[in-house]
């Protein structure tokens, strides 16, 4: 990587003052514009003539040209050459001095003062005025702004110790006209309808074309909506999201351009824009793209443009550089001294009041500029160390790129610095005569007023405690589902809202039947549609009656029923997970959940479910029938299921060698573990149930029988 000489890199010196250092200036005479780029022509190289002045120890002044050198007595041991050199004419972006060179074989023993008169000049001419020191080897003049000069009237002067030739540079500026009063055309958008979210938009320059921002709304794919906006003022904007809690999905900065102001507002945007925020640059047209909101229900998006520090920042940066000619996009570091500036400028402004007032607004961006200019200057400063890793970062993507071109780059960047010094509160007047009549009005803001992405069906979390809760859930999670959009029908009357509210109640299953019960009786008081709350409160009650997840009923365990397919299983996320005991072609095989102590033993052949395991082993079941359950004893269960069909298994026959009980029904068959006793205890009914085995089809009860399944 190639690095950048200091005196070269540090470059930048913006200091706000009023008019300029050295009495009265003169008007700038009239020059012809040169079109070319300053970078497409060589640098001039200094011409000398046969003419030659020898000055001894004694010391003498000599004229050269518009210039005159000065050789003190005692500055040289012997004789020093004066060469006679040529002027040089203007260049595309520059007026030079009279060049002047010292011809010496020992180093001089005192400073040789240069008094060079000086042309009519602006005040920016002026404030961009250089030394400048011939650089043989890359055949470039090369800034040096750390020599010190005096301007007094319309004469220049310098003690120079260090020579081949010297000269002093300016640019020669350009003039841009503030755009005053103007005005842009409103964006135009297809007239394809908006996405169904969206119910209705406001556009705050509708039937008013003196509207600070013209905007239009237009479908873009899925969900998205383009949104135009053009800013309708000759100063710079920033729209900020500021309702709906929403980012922007995409952004246009519009039509690209090829000019300074184009890089001006290029790195404005890669500093100031974010998420939430986007610059509107004078009379452009922009576009964002605004996306459903993830949030459901009823959701109103604003976005608001404004005039803040940063817009006024960004703009009188852009007024600056105009006033300058750096060779535009062909000066290789224009980003980089922009992007450091901005950098530095809102750091500074975040750190400040907000301001209501334009005017204080200007003053104090300027001094923000000044502040960071300075800083910039300084090589171990934070932004001086930005300013020379963009630098070198800019130049490395330029890859093979002689030093002249770098140095000359710096040269035309340094005096777009000086030539900040002419700026000035009276010049940047004409920038709030129109803010202020824009701020009678107040900040414009469009918005979107539209429904939010529903959850999936079925997909939210009950609390199982608070009533109020999940019943404000159960309604956002099933009415606001897109098919229920239309307002001229109640929810009831919609034909799918049955199969809605049927799956829409599944995440209650995992609350105690008791709570469910409650909750159903609270929720049509909660609703305004007391028949969709209705049908919402059948399917809760249909739930408890079920049971919670922990009751072993003949037909099932909580919401698991043995009535369902593999299929069922798989589309509820349960796996085959295959028959541990029979590698082969097995009878039946298991199906199983991460997760779920509960598995099924399913026919490998049909996909149909035989049984419900209690494979994880879970303590916490208990039988719908006398609650029984792990530690229940088997005089509990005898009388509990009085009068239905049960088998004990007290031979060690109930699998592994233990001992059990299967109660048998017309609608399936529960078996029970029982723990190891004396007979006695079998017989006396003291023996205690030490396991749910589950509860399959008649004549399929789950054992400890090990079979895979």
């Amino acid at each position: 990587m190639r690095t950048l000489p200091r005196l070269v890199v540090l470059l930048v010196a913006i200091v706000v003052l009023v008019g300029c250092t050295g009495g009265e200036t003169s008007p700038a005479p009239a020059v012809p514009e040169l079109p070319v780029s300053p970078f497409a022509v060589p640098d001039p190289a200094p011409k000398t003539v046969e003419k030659t002045t020898s000055v001894g120890p004694d010391g003498a002044s000599v004229s050269v040209g518009s210039a005159q050198v000065t050789i003190p007595a005692g500055a040289v041991i012997s004789e020093v050459h004066i060469p006679e050199v040529a002027a040089i004419d203007r260049q595309p972006a520059e007026l030079y001095g009279q060049p002047i060179g010292v011809q010496h074989d020992a180093p001089l023993r005192k400073p040789v003062s240069v008094r060079w008169e000086l042309p009519a000049m602006s005040e920016v001419q002026r404030a961009s005025l250089v030394l400048v020191h011939w650089n043989e080897q890359n055949r470039v003049w090369e800034p040096r702004p750390r020599q010190p000069f005096r301007l007094e009237g319309d004469v220049l002067s310098a003690d120079l110790t260090e020579f081949s030739f010297w000269d002093w540079v300016a640019n020669v500026g350009q003039t841009v006209g503030e755009i005053t009063g103007a005005r842009k055309d409103g964006p135009r958008c297809g007239g394809a309808g908006l996405p169904s979210w969206v119910r209705d938009v406001v556009d705050p320059d509708e039937g008013s074309p003196a509207a600070a921002i013209r905007v239009c709304f237009e479908r873009d794919h899925d969900d998205l909506v383009t949104t135009r906006v053009v800013n309708n003022r000759p100063f710079t904007q920033q729209l900020t999201m500021s309702s709906g809690n929403q980012k922007w999905a995409w952004s246009w900065p519009g039509s690209p351009g090829q000019d300074v102001a184009a890089a001006v507002y290029d790195a404005a945007r890669s500093v100031f824009d974010s998420k939430t925020s986007y610059l509107l640059p004078p009379l452009t047209e922009v576009a964002v793209g605004i996306d459903r909101p993830d949030e459901p229900g009823q959701i109103v998006i604003g976005a608001t443009a404004k005039v803040t520090k940063i817009t006024v920042f960004t703009d009188v940066v852009r007024f600056a550089m105009d006033q300058v000619n750096i060779g535009g996009f062909d000066n290789p570091l224009l980003n980089a001294f922009v992007q450091a500036i901005y950098e530095c400028g809102g750091k500074r402004l975040l750190a400040q009041p907000d301001l209501g007032d334009p005017a204080a607004f200007v003053r104090t961006v300027l001094g923000a500029i000044g502040s960071c200019a300075e800083e910039i200057r300084r090589g171990d400063s934070e932004f001086g160390k930005r300013f020379e890793q963009l630098s070198l970062a800019a130049i490395k993507k330029l890859g093979a790129t002689g030093d002249a071109v770098v140095i000359k780059a710096n040269r035309l960047a340094y005096q777009a610095a000086g030539a900040f010094k002419a700026l000035s509160f009276a010049k940047v007047a004409f920038y709030f005569t129109d803010q202020l009549q824009n701020a009678a009005v107040g900040p414009l803001t469009l918005s979107i007023r539209g429904n939010g992405r529903p959850q999936p069906l079925g997909g939210w979390m009950p609390t199982c405690r608070t009533t109020s809760a999940d019943s404000d859930a159960l309604y956002r999670n099933v009415a606001l589902q897109d098919q229920f959009q239309d307002t001229s029908k109640e929810l009831w009357q919609f034909p799918g809202w049955d199969a809605a509210a049927e799956t829409g109640v599944r995440p209650l299953t995992r609350c105690g039947a008791g709570y469910l019960t409650q909750l159903a009786a609270a929720l049509p008081g909660r609703w305004e549609d007391k028949k969709a709350a209705g049908v919402i409160a059948e399917k809760i009650r249909a739930l408890a009656a079920r049971g919670d997840s922990h009751i072993v009923r003949f037909d099932g365990i909580g919401a698991l029923s043995l009535r369902v397919t593999a299929r069922d299983l798989k589309a509820q996320g349960y796996v085959d997970v295959g028959n541990g005991y029979d590698q082969g072609s097995p009878s039946c095989v298991r199906y199983a959940k991460d997760g779920e102590a509960l598995s099924f033993s399913v026919e490998a052949k049909t996909g149909r479910v035989h049984a419900i395991r209690n494979f994880g082993g879970d303590l916490a079941l208990r039988t719908q029938i006398g609650s029984i359950r792990v530690g229940s004893t088997l005089a509990q269960v005898r009388k509990a299921f009085t009068g239905y069909t049960i088998e004990e298994h007290l031979d060690g026959d109930f699998g592994q060698g233990s001992n059990g009980v299967i109660i048998n029904s017309s609608a399936g068959a529960i078996g029970l573990g029982l723990a190891d006793a004396p007979s006695i205890e079998y017989s006396s009914g003291r023996a205690k149930i030490d396991y749910m085995a589950g509860v399959g089809l008649p004549g399929k009860a789950p054992s400890r029988r090990e079979d895979g399944c």
